[in-house]
């Protein structure tokens, strides 16, 4: 279709005002269904005379006396001819219409079957052959024609529906003949009256064709009526246009050549299914006499199946093709159904002594059902992949084709029967045969995919025939078309005398409709306009799709006086900060902030489909996936084009973009792996680029993350002033990141990532547009391009090389594609047609392909070991707040993240030894709460929520979200916990109850425990735990005030103690217990005993330590002393205040609480110190069975505030360990970073904030030690924490924050978190204080890390008032013996394992070695297939190394590692991932 046609097409359906639409629309429908009516009698005749043969073929046989052979020369005759014939066939129809085609050969199929009957009436073979030949000349391009009529009244969406119903009556045609045929011959013991019956039904469809015709006239001539417009549009345009439209129009020969690759192969495809098909059925009725020993009216029965089979399944097919598209995915399925049945035919047995083989019915079954595929699938996928001029040629060439498979296999097969001694096994051979044609239709549409994808890529679209696809219009023009569009290249880089033409054609089109009140609404009149501005251009469009590579920006050969400008289009869209992720999603809520994440995509992807040289990055995936999930298959199909196309592509890959600093490891790898296996399920995508513009500074662990899932590079903006200064200065704004043996390069954004200033288009900026008509007096293209190519030039300063890379977005921006694109165009094409004189030239990027660029260039790079901490903007504005910013989402994200761990590799565990029936069958029920639960988390990994620097309800949507996933992937636990609990202990309890309490709760508020105990009744803890290290643990819950007895799952008493401090009814019961790592549940019973408890009340002692102030040190249990201060800094007063980003203090600290009370309680297992302070109780405990480790939990009752200060409070530990201002701290949990004090390793740092210019993110350990003696104090923290020591000796961490002003970084409101009766937040901090020696215990800190990441998750229960009935010795559920290797460490490390199900018998497997020191060993498995992948698990290791760029260091540099050493052994601090594929042999 030309541009002139898709004009008539709009014009025309725009001249019809919304009344006369709905009142025409009715009349038009049923008139469209008359005429599927007569197009399936059409054929009736045809259809139930070709196989005449078929339903005859022993009488046939005899009553002539010819052989197989010659019997199927009945068939061949009639395709013979037709493999020219068709071809000739077709250009009658494209030159003389549809109309004269339909009646010329109807009638000709009257003729012909009549010579047909009287042959066999007189018994003359040759007159009986004279006729097939003629009735195939005519009966193969009746089908043309057809074809064609119906392609002309159903298009698009509706046409696979119209194909689907219109086979339905000639297969019905030739079920009755396989019927009627053989009975009608032995009712009159001849051929005459079947054969005369056929010619009578030819004439039937012969008047059908000429109704059929008559309508198709009427409704022409009816159409033409309304066409004034177009005629005068035409008179104006002249004879010019007239020709124009002639030679469009007009049909040749030269246009066969000119077909593309798709057509070819889909013809190729046709030829064999059809030749699979048809031969078949004409040999089928002795195939089922010989082979399957049917009788002959038995055979002709069974042959009615696969015709009725086509018959029912094709109205079904139709419909559901056309409402999902995927036609190659359908094509695909319909030759491998193919290939089946015949195969099925070959090798089923045969009958056996008179007795028929009835099995033989379901491949017939199958048979049809292909057929029905194929008419419905392959048939009216010609269509849409040829221009409208040549449907009749190109399916002539499809019947050309088919003609000769239908000539030659009937032969064939006949030859297999009769040089096989056994005609059952010479039929079996043919079913072979068959089988083996077919499976070359696997291999050509398998070539779709592979060899012809962008072209063949129309077929999956759902309205491939819709006017607004531009690009299916685009990818049916022939090789003419788009040869003649290259010609034109050169000449589309300015507005010809045509495109001016064409822009004053719109209006005046869009202007006449309006004038004549054809438009009617203002949504009709935008759309009309749109769309005759978009058919216009449409030519435009098709260049840049046909031939967009060649336009694109070529560097090559690169001209080292020349730069290069690579612009990167993108949306920085948060998930959630200011508005909630739904409310960003959606554009709710705007009078906060204006976005509608909806829209951008929305306006983005039609751009780029627009335009093929534009290019749009995608970060979010919690965004797309909204999205996704609301688009039908017709978008989701051009955006899969855009995708594979390279013009939208995705950089990231992860939920979101994640925080850094505040985020702990196994998150952030949780939320990528999210985002890259939804992307890898849908797109087989695998993003290379990590893409960090936002978070506040940059981490060590995240370089590494991000090498190991198989990033080029990573790119990121905030780094502090003065480092990105210096960094400018030197041209070190790209290095080479190493940590250990990783490195990836690093890309240091020039300005944020924003737009070059006064250069960004959105909508939400009041930027003035470019104007490049020069006859405006506007007219700025010149001035504006010369500002933007010195601000490129500046930037070339700091960068090495001449190739550049910028950003073109902002915050929730290009929601206007269009207006974005337009402004930046003109830009473009001014500079690049004037680049001799600026020396540069621009063009539309992705990271991915600015990355190549500079690969090639093989330019030598700094290099980095250390991270990016912390960050400052400018002089006294360190955003080192955020490391503690709302702390009772930070905790509650921390505890839901290693609850996430424990239960997937929990579930996985039991899907995988297969004894959890309750899994098996709600599999997907817990996938969907497992994703509610995922997606919530990977949600609160983003910059704004994890960090604490989102508006109050966005937090409080954030913290919605957690429970809401925590509750609903819990309730799938509690009922696997049923089934375990009633397998392995058999306990008949009538109906269990569950429960589980965080450890802020007091007593009372667990209701079931505090309810059974205090009734007298037990309580069963169910204990899921993931620690594979025989080892002590201990556990804590809230009980009432009562002596207990406890029992583990063997019966074994097990001592506790009991320690009452808050009041006399919330208690706290201690007990430890022994790590079974053999066990994936552990089960104890509680029960209330005050006659011999094993777990007693502990009275405080009569004396208790001497302690009157925070100076006085604390030792327990003759460990290590030390000192515990609380203190607090308040906020600054200066312009610059502390904030949800920034601490800034106004001076040093002051001791925050008075002290009030203390006592000491000693236990069997454990020791407590209780100290009271004005607003914090502090609980010390020493457990007996740790060394020189405490656990301290601070109660904060309240931050009081008063005046305007804000209070910034910090939890101080005092040691005597000389650290000379040297300190340590994690990196989101993994390698341990060494701070100094005023220190930075690449900078001379100029100090203006002594205290918060040294505080550092602390995610799991903060660190002293003298090196020396090798003496370690090392404090372990619950959630994340800002941390530092600013004098020897000390640990110091901020835990808790209070400000009432904002800090002026775009949050808006200050971070004053309120209870709900006024006071601030009340909050419970777990830490760890442990002291060793580095040289005796290297991995002291990392033990106690790694049981604070697997603390068991402990679901509460009901039960008897008794031990248990059957003590669990030997439990029935255990690891599968491969699993137990997996999960087993050897040697000294401390390894944390991983295990997440990805896919039927597919799992993720991680390895991390936690340690500093030790080793493990990657086990060899029997029942698994193991591979090692990326961190995300979306591709192979060895796959990503093939690929991987290497990149040169500068001399005197680190060298980075090529190919890390992967091998197996994990190292000390290593994270390594495999896929683990279960056997399809193996057995647990």
């Amino acid at each position: 279709m030309k541009v002139d046609d898709i004009n008539k097409t709009i014009v025309k359906d725009s001249e019809i005002s919304d009344e006369e639409m709905k009142q025409d629309e009715p009349n038009q429908s049923k008139l469209k269904y008359v005429i599927m009516i007569l197009g399936c009698l059409l054929m009736f005749g045809n259809n139930y005379s070709f196989d005449n043969p078929q339903a005859l073929q022993k009488q046939l046989t005899q009553d002539l006396d010819i052989s197989i052979s010659n019997y199927n020369l009945l068939y061949s005759a009639f395709s013979f001819p037709n493999i020219f014939l068709t071809l000739i066939g077709g250009f009658i129809i494209d030159f003389l219409g549809v109309r004269f085609g339909i009646i010329l050969f109807s009638a000709i199929v009257v003729v012909a079957q009549t010579i047909v009957a009287l042959g066999g009436a007189f018994k003359i073979f040759w007159i009986m052959l004279v006729g097939r030949i003629i009735f195939g000349c005519a009966s193969e391009n009746l089908v043309i024609a057809q074809a064609a009529i119906i392609c002309k009244w159903f298009r698009g969406k509706e046409l696979s529906t119209a194909i689907g119903y219109i086979m339905t009556v000639p297969e019905l045609a030739s079920a009755a003949n396989s019927f009627l045929t053989p009975m009608l011959y032995e009712s009159y013991q001849g051929l005459t009256y079947p054969l005369f019956f056929s010619v009578i039904l030819c004439i039937f469809s012969f008047v059908c064709a000429v109704v059929l015709c008559i309508l198709d006239k009427k409704n022409e001539l009816n159409k033409l009526k309304g066409q004034f417009i177009i005629e005068e549009q035409e008179e104006e345009e002249g004879e010019e246009g007239e020709q124009q439209k002639d030679d469009i129009e007009r049909v040749s020969f030269k246009d066969i050549k000119n077909l593309n690759g798709t057509f070819w192969i889909l013809v190729l495809i046709c030829t064999l299914t059809l030749g699979s098909y048809t031969p078949f059925l004409d040999d089928a009725n002795d195939f089922l006499q010989e082979k399957f020993e049917f009788t002959n009216v038995q055979a002709g029965k069974v042959l009615t199946i696969p015709y009725l089979m086509a018959a029912i399944t094709s109205p079904f097919f139709g419909p559901y093709i056309d409402k999902v598209g995927k036609r190659r995915k359908f094509i695909l399925i319909t030759c491998v159904l193919f290939t089946l049945t015949h195969f099925t035919f070959g090798m089923m047995p045969n009958g056996q002594h008179g007795q028929p083989n009835w099995f033989s019915v379901i491949p017939l079954m199958f048979l049809g059902s292909s057929y029905a595929l194929y008419s419905c699938v392959l048939i009216p996928s010609i269509q849409y992949i040829v221009a409208e001029k040549v449907v009749g040629t190109a399916f002539g060439l499809l019947g050309m084709f088919e003609s000769v498979a239908l000539a030659f296999f009937p032969i064939i097969a006949g030859y297999i029967v009769e040089i096989s001694e056994d005609p059952q096994q010479g039929y079996s051979n043919v079913g072979l045969f068959f089988s083996g044609i077919s499976l070359f239709g696997i291999i050509f549409t398998l070539s779709l995919y592979f060899f012809d994808k962008k072209s063949s890529m129309i077929l999956d679209f759902v309205h491939p025939e819709d006017p607004s696809d531009l690009e299916k219009k685009m990818l049916r023009t022939t090789k003419s078309e788009s040869s003649s569009d290259e010609e034109d290249d050169d000449s589309s880089d300015e507005d010809s005398d045509d495109d001016q033409f064409k822009k004053k054609k719109v209006c005046k089109s869009y202007s006449s409709l309006k004038s004549k009140k054809l438009l009617t609404s203002p949504q009709l009149r935008t759309r009309t306009f749109l769309s005759l501005q978009l058919s216009v251009y449409s030519k435009n469009l098709r260049e840049n799709l046909l031939v967009g590579q060649t336009k694109r920006f070529n560097i090559e050969k690169n001209d080292e006086n020349m730069i290069y400008v690579h612009l990167i289009p993108h949306s920085h869209d948060d998930v959630g900060w200011l508005k909630t992720y739904e409310e960003y999603y959606y554009g709710l809520n705007n009078k906060v902030q204006w976005a509608g994440i909806q829209y951008t995509i929305d306006s983005v992807v039609r751009s780029l489909f627009f335009d093929q040289t534009k290019k749009f990055i995608q970060v979010e995936i919690a965004f797309f996936k909204l999205w996704w999930d609301e688009q039908n298959d017709d978008v989701r199909n051009k955006t899969k084009y855009l995708i594979k196309n390279g013009q939208l592509e995705f950089i990231n890959g992860g939920w979101c973009m994640n925080d850094e600093a505040t985020a702990y490891y196994e998150d952030i790898i949780d939320q990528m792996t999210l985002g890259h296996q939804w992307i890898l399920d849908r797109f087989q995508i695998k993003p290379t680029i990590g893409w960090q513009l936002d978070p506040f500074g940059h981490t060590s662990a995240q370089a590494e993350l991000f090498a190991l899932m198989g990033f080029d590079a990573w790119f990121f903006s905030r780094i502090d002033y003065q480092d990105m200064n210096l960094r400018k200065q030197q041209q070190k704004m790209e290095l080479i990141s190493i940590v250990d043996q990783y490195s990836i390069f690093t890309h240091i954004n020039y300005n944020h990532y924003e737009a070059p200033p006064q250069f960004s288009f959105d909508s939400l900026h009041s930027q003035d547009p470019i104007v490049d008509n020069q006859n405006s007096i506007h007219y700025n293209v010149d001035k504006r391009a010369e500002v933007l190519v010195d601000y490129f030039k500046s930037q070339h300063q700091s960068y090495i090389g001449n190739i550049l890379m910028h950003t073109l977005g902002t915050d929730f921006g290009w929601s206007n594609a269009q207006m974005y694109y337009t402004n930046i165009d003109r830009l473009i094409k001014y500079i690049n047609s004037n680049k001799q004189k600026y020396n540069m030239q621009i063009m539309y990027s992705t990271p991915s392909q600015y990355l190549q660029a500079i690969n090639q260039l093989n330019q030598q790079y700094p290099t980095k070991t250390d991270d990016f901490m912390p960050y400052a903007d400018r002089p006294n504005a360190y955003w080192t707040g955020y490391f503690t910013s709302r702390v009772s989402l930070k905790l509650l994200i921390k505890q839901l993240g290693r609850f996430a761990q424990i239960q997937r590799r929990f579930v996985s565990t039991l899907l995988l030894n297969g004894k959890s029936q309750y899994i098996q069958v709600n599999r997907q029920q817990i996938i969907d709460a497992q994703q509610i639960l995922d997606q919530a988390l990977a949600t609160n990994q983003h910059h704004d929520a994890v960090t604490g620097t989102a508006k109050q309800h966005v937090t409080n949507d954030y913290i919605e979200m957690l429970c809401n996933g925590h509750h609903k992937i819990s309730q799938q636990l509690y009922q696997i916990m049923k089934e375990l609990i009633e397998f392995e202990i058999q306990d008949e309890t009538s109906q269990i109850v569950f429960e589980e309490c965080n450890f802020n709760q007091t007593a009372s508020s667990c209701q079931l425990v505090y309810e059974q105990l205090k009734n007298g009744n037990a309580v069963q803890i169910n204990m899921i735990d993931n620690k594979n290290i025989p080892l002590q643990d201990y556990v804590r819950i809230k009980v009432p005030k009562l002596n207990l007895i406890i029992y583990d799952q063997t019966n074994k008493i097990i001592n506790g103690d009991i320690i009452c401090i808050n009041n006399d009814d919330d208690c706290e019961l201690y007990f430890i217990y022994n790590r079974n790592p053999k066990q994936i549940i552990e089960y104890f019973r509680i029960l209330p005993n005050q006659e011999n408890p094993s777990a007693i009340i502990i009275q405080p002692q009569q004396e208790s330590l001497k302690y009157n102030s925070s100076q006085d040190y604390i030792s327990l249990n003759n460990s290590k002393q030390f000192k515990l201060t609380y203190k607090y800094y308040i906020s600054s007063e200066d312009k610059q205040y502390s904030g949800a980003y920034i601490f800034r203090p106004n001076d040093d600290s002051i001791e925050f609480g008075e002290i009030k009370n203390h006592k000491l309680y000693i236990g069997r297992l454990i020791q407590i110190f209780y100290i009271e302070r004005d607003q914090v109780y502090t609980k010390i405990k020493k457990l007996q069975h740790i060394d020189d480790t405490y656990e301290i939990e601070s109660y904060i009752t309240d931050i009081p505030i008063q005046k305007e200060n804000g209070k910034e409070v910090v939890m101080i530990i005092s040691t005597d360990i000389q650290n000379d201002d040297t300190f340590y701290t994690d990196s989101s949990g993994m390698r341990m970073q060494q701070r100094k004090l005023n220190y930075r390793p690449t900078w001379d740092l100029e100090v203006n904030q002594p205290i918060a210019g040294n505080y550092y993110p602390v995610n799991g350990i903060l660190q002293i030690q003298n090196n020396q003696t090798g003496e370690v104090a090392a404090i372990l923290n619950d959630r994340s924490q800002g941390g530092t020591s600013l004098h020897s000796g000390e640990l110091e961490l901020m835990i808790h924050r209070r400000l009432l002003k904002d800090d002026a970084r775009g949050v808006g409101e200050p971070l004053n978190e309120k209870q709900s009766n006024g006071r601030g937040l009340n909050q419970n901090f777990q830490h760890t204080l442990t002291f060793f020696n580095k040289n005796n215990l290297p991995n002291q800190a990392r033990q106690l890390q790694y049981l604070q990441d697997l603390k068991p998750i402990l679901i509460f229960s009901n039960c008897k008032n008794e031990v248990f009935p059957q003590p669990v010795k030997s439990f029935k559920i255990t690891y599968p013996r491969d699993l137990e290797k997996m999960f087993t460490p050897n040697g000294q490390a401390i390894t944390k394992f991983y295990l997440q199900t990805i896919g039927v018998d597919q799992y993720i497997y991680r390895i991390h070695n936690l340690g500093e020191e030790g080793t493990f060993q990657v086990p060899e498995l029997d029942q698994f297939q193991i591979v090692e992948t990326t961190l995300t698990g979306n591709q192979l290791w060895t796959e990503w190394l093939d690929k991987k760029l290497n990149w040169k260091v500068q001399e005197g540099l680190q060298q980075p590692k090529d190919q890390p050493v992967h091998n197996e052994t994990v190292l000390p601090q290593q994270l390594r991932t495999f896929r683990l594929t279960k056997k399809s042999n193996s057995n647990q």
